[in-house]
């Protein structure tokens, strides 16, 4: 109980978080970014609050329904998953004993900068694939949609909308995460036989704190902050995600990228915007998903029925 307990007290404090999207710095540099394009269409201040904080959307049920998601989330990966997980640092320790057993010692050589910049890029770039395609299966797979769609059953865009997402995909996203951590460590501690850290700001990897300073929130939000035609075919815009969200059959299926949209634009998922575009969110559950036992249980649902 005491675990659970203090489960639920580090999710409310996810905003005092370096490694959270939510982290408040984070938050108020989007907030300035908001702020600055609400001035450049608008040229006056009136009307400004309301477009920064449109309190309909932060007191609709599916915000109320985000924060909730995010506490179960993190109490059941704090309580029922962690402990049983293998971890990224015991995972890179294997993978380097397995590769000096099949091939030996490197005779690779490299220094110590050079080990440190190759592995903040490679960790970086494989990360960022390794969740495309994640993401990409979870839209393709019909029984893993109904999970994903948890998290488009969102009927409002809040920054903690990326929170709203369903128990088994959060599940997966972790085992991700410790699976890509362990080998690419795992493989630069084969190259490279000493203690490697990428660069960090606040403690997460620079390119995480990069993208996030320069408005990841906005994703989930209202605000349309486009990157113009030539870099959204290198990184996902906020309003590129927006249209990931939106319910228009033209919109299916695209932008399916995190950081990187490379791969959207390899495997012919990438939307570029071009202006602002009035969007719709929502699936045909979003209704149905404004309670939150059917946002749990319902997905098992329906999986089970499709493979039936």
């Amino acid at each position: 109980m005491e675990k659970t307990l203090k489960a639920i007290q580090d999710a409310l404090l996810y905003f005092a978080q370096p490694d959270e999207r939510i982290y408040y710095p984070y938050l108020i540099s989007s907030l300035i970014i908001a702020i600055l394009l609400f001035l450049t269409y608008n040229k006056s201040f009136k009307g400004l609050m309301t477009y920064i904080f449109p309190y309909k959307r932060l007191l609709h049920i599916s915000s109320l329904n985000d924060v909730l998601l995010l506490i179960i989330n993190h109490v059941i990966n704090v309580v029922f998953f962690v402990p049983f997980l293998i971890n990224s640092i015991l995972l890179a320790y294997l993978i380097q004993q397995w590769m000096e057993s099949l091939l030996g010692y490197s005779t690779i050589q490299i220094s110590d900068e050079a080990a440190i910049v190759y592995y903040a890029v490679a960790y970086f770039i494989i990360s960022d694939f390794s969740r495309y395609v994640l993401h990409f299966l979870l839209h393709k797979i019909s029984f893993l949609w109904e999970f994903h769609k948890v998290h488009h059953s969102a009927e409002v865009l809040t920054p903690i909308t990326l929170y709203r997402v369903h128990p088994v995909e959060s599940m997966l996203f972790q085992l991700r995460s410790v699976f890509i951590g362990g080998l690419v460590s795992g493989i630069f501690l084969w190259i490279y036989p000493y203690s490697i850290t990428p660069y960090v700001v606040w403690g997460v990897h620079v390119g995480t704190f990069v993208f996030n300073i320069l408005g990841a929130n906005l994703r989930h939000s209202h605000v349309w902050f486009s990157f113009g035609k030539y870099l959204e075919r290198i990184f996902i815009s906020p309003a590129q995600h927006i249209i990931h969200h939106s319910s228009d059959p033209k919109h299916f299926n695209k932008n399916m990228g995190s950081e990187l949209a490379i791969w959207d634009w390899l495997f012919k998922t990438l939307y570029i915007t071009k202006e602002k575009e009035e969007v719709k969110f929502g699936v045909e559950e979003s209704k149905e998903h404004r309670n939150l036992l059917k946002i749990i249980f319902q997905p098992f649902v329906k999986a089970f029925r499709r493979n039936k």
